[in-house]
């Protein structure tokens, strides 16, 4: 179900950018979250919490030239915030990189998107952001093909994607957020602030998962 509307995110610059790519973050946080509190990694899961609230806060500040200078320079130069956020998500990368079940899937895809909003920070890329979208959209199908797909052929599962409800309000939040993005102006307060709370969904990641501890563990499975 990819669509050539994705060449769309592509054309976003500079700080809009950014923000497209940390609200799939912030949308996917729910899998960091739920696989930290199934494995004993509160902590872990906090600090991360930590880092995307900072992503936001720095969102609507303008790059200084010192920033703008950082963007260039060697690895020896980056900052410290910026090399613990860096350790960060190389803990996470130890925790998931020998576990095959859906839910490390879906953290792994979280910790990309994590990753990217960092480098995002300093020089936003718009090629990649076109293919985080499209690769957030296809974990939902890959999410409904491992839940529902066995013995469907191609046209069924095709139908399926297209009528399942977390396909169709994955792709009309990834439209809204994008037409949001495409008629501001500049990134003031109230307007990230409602980016923020469309893309936190009550805590509720686009696959469906959230909620309370628990709850959603056959999902993890």
């Amino acid at each position: 179900m990819a669509s050539p509307w994705y060449h769309r995110v592509a054309k976003l610059n500079g700080w809009r950018s950014r923000a497209f790519v940390l609200a799939l973050a912030e949308r996917a946080y729910p899998h960091l979250s739920l696989y930290a509190d199934m494995h004993g990694l509160e902590k872990l899961g906090r600090n991360t919490r930590h880092l995307l609230d900072k992503l936001w806060t720095e969102l609507g500040k303008p790059l200084t030239v010192w920033d703008k200078r950082q963007a260039d320079a060697s690895e020896e130069a980056v900052p410290e915030a910026t090399s613990a956020a860096e350790r960060l998500l190389d803990d996470w990368w130890a925790q998931l990189e020998s576990d095959e079940s859906f839910g490390a899937i879906a953290a792994r895809h979280s910790i990309e998107l994590l990753e990217a909003a960092l480098r995002f920070t300093h020089r936003p890329d718009r090629e990649e952001a076109r293919r985080l979208a499209e690769a957030d959209f296809n974990l939902v199908l890959q999410a409904l093909e491992w839940q529902y797909g066995e013995g469907l052929d191609d046209e069924a599962l095709i139908d399926l994607y297209e009528s399942h409800t977390l396909s169709q309000d994955a792709m009309r939040w990834q439209r809204s957020l994008l037409a949001q993005l495409e008629k501001q102006d500049h990134p003031d307060d109230r307007f990230l602030a409602t980016l923020r709370e469309q893309a936190g969904n009550d805590g509720v990641s686009s696959l469906g998962i959230g909620g309370q501890p628990g709850e959603e563990e056959d999902q993890q499975a």
